[in-house]
């Protein structure tokens, strides 16, 4: 693990600032931060750079748990980028010893787990966000952490380690709600386990919950995640927020050159984020395998892994156009890989003890991981130093330092911007640390807009592209320089005319 971290840069990308490929929905993460770090502020209101439409900057999402705890931490050591991408590292690394634990106590083999464990990293997706700001990677972390207890428990019989695994599950869940498929999959599985089909459909499972009993686990695990995300669509709405999706977007909804595009996008996904695409003919190997040597495995198992999938493809269907550009939508999905080549090396190890550890073997995973660790390393530097994030890095990289000049000329933290041409919702804002309005929606060219800004108490206007100077509809508001900074133009809207 240690040497695939090293060479895969981990620990250098670990004191990158923001930026890079998904650097907007970074960005909102990390507004989302500061605005925990703001004394008063309270765990169940977060507010974020942006404004939004009333003004306000409220929204929310994910279950804030994270960003309330960096946030505080800021409080007393400032604001440190740094200190949030080693916590979601170490919570990524605590998953990763988990799926380990796990699959070394399923499969008495210390030597598969390590393989199993190590091509998961070596996901580019799995490794960009392993030190990243998102709240994906945790979810995941946690769902690796609720498996680890689920074979604890069916090992042992220990009501303490099904509390653990619905504990894991529940969090992940209010993390990111598709985190909740390894909750929902094994409630249902559950549920069979007390009909009289259980025998049946499930063979001998390792637990047989009583109806009363299932129901409340399942009203007690569901409901704190209902309740959230509820409460967070309601939170959104009440102050206009557009920010973020908190109910669903299905296939269903889009025509067909919609859903061409999103096939395109997965295709693209499929070759280049989820795995380097030699390892897909393994993956294909070992769903044949589990299919070929289903009766080496224990029924349950068989019904749980195909509930997965099922769910999987489910939540792929609800949140369907995300799909064509945002790969972190499947980031929590991603547990079924390993989930599936552990199934399959079992099946395998009970018809051919010794098949697996042959040295021909041992070579073939080992050549598979070296192209899939190389394959990542390169992805991993096309997403944080790639074409996608050098117009950000080039246009809006003097707003990272230009916060004491703002100080020096009386644009204080107190002051309200519009800052253009960012078409995002936080990363300007944010990197200058000023609140306010980017160009999200086409601000700049939307006089109404614009005059709604004005309205909810804008101060300055800050204009990063030397074209927009010339701008018919900006004009009125360029009467009043404050100065100039770099490429960064700043105009006071508060003269002698409003």
């Amino acid at each position: 693990m240690s040497l695939l971290v090293v060479f895969l840069g981990l620990h250098r990308t670990m004191r990158l600032p923001m930026g890079g490929h998904h650097a907007w929905r970074q960005a909102d993460c990390l507004s989302l931060t500061a605005g925990y770090q703001e004394a008063g502020s309270t765990f169940h209101e977060g507010h974020m750079h942006y404004l939004g439409n009333d003004g306000s900057g409220a929204s929310m999402s994910d279950f804030p748990l994270l960003y309330w705890g960096v946030g505080h931490l800021w409080r007393t050591t400032g604001r440190s980028e740094l200190s949030y991408r080693l916590l979601v590292f170490v919570i990524f690394l605590i998953g990763q010893l988990s799926l380990f634990l796990a699959v070394r106590r399923v499969l008495q083999d210390g030597v598969l787990a390590a393989w199993i464990a190590a091509f998961l990293i070596t996901s580019p997706m799995v490794a960009y966000y392993a030190n990243n700001f998102l709240m994906n990677m945790p979810a995941l972390s946690l769902v690796l952490v609720g498996w680890y207890a689920l074979v604890r428990a069916v090992q042992g019989q220990s009501r303490g380690w099904w509390v653990a695994m619905l504990g894991s599950f529940v969090l992940a869940g209010l993390m990111k709600p598709t985190a909740a498929l390894s909750l929902l999959g094994g409630l249902g599985v559950a549920f069979l386990a007390g009909t009289r089909w259980r025998n049946t459909l499930l063979g001998d499972p390792p637990v047989r919950p009583r109806p009363v009993g299932l129901l409340l686990v399942a009203i007690g695990c569901l409901l704190p995640i209902m309740a959230w995300y509820v409460y967070a669509d309601h939170y959104n709405a009440s102050h206009a927020s557009g920010v973020f999706l908190t109910g669903i977007s299905p296939a269903w909804e889009l025509d067909r050159q919609a859903i061409g595009r999103v096939f395109e996008g997965i295709r693209v996904h499929l070759r280049n984020d989820y795995f380097r695409p030699a390892l897909y003919p393994l993956f294909a190997l070992a769903l044949v395998a589990v299919a070929g040597l289903h009766r080496e495995l224990p029924r349950w198992s068989l019904v749980l892994l195909g509930t997965l999938i099922a769910g999987a493809l489910t939540i792929m269907l609800l949140f369907f156009p995300a799909w064509e550009d945002h790969d972190y939508y499947s980031l929590d999905q991603v547990f079924l890989a390993p989930l599936l080549l552990t199934m399959a090396a079992l099946a395998v190890r009970r018809r051919w003890p010794g098949m697996l550890g042959r040295a021909w073997v041992q070579l073939v995973l080992l050549a598979l991981l070296v192209h899939s660790a190389d394959h990542t390393r390169r992805r991993l530097i096309d997403r944080h130093e790639g074409w996608r994030s050098r117009p950000y890095d080039v246009q809006f990289a003097a707003l990272m330092e230009i916060g004491p000049w703002l100080d020096e000329h009386g644009v204080s933290d107190r002051a309200r911007v519009i800052l253009l041409p960012d078409r995002s919702f936080n990363i300007g804002l944010y990197r200058m640390d000023r609140k306010g309005w980017s160009d999200f929606g086409g601000l700049s060219q939307d006089p109404a807009k614009l005059a709604h800004c004005l309205d909810l108490g804008t101060t300055h206007l800050v204009v990063c592209n030397d074209t927009l100077l010339r701008s018919p509809v900006l004009a009125p508001y360029l009467d009043h320089p404050v100065g100039t900074y770099r490429n960064v133009h700043v105009f006071e809207l508060g003269g002698p005319d409003r």
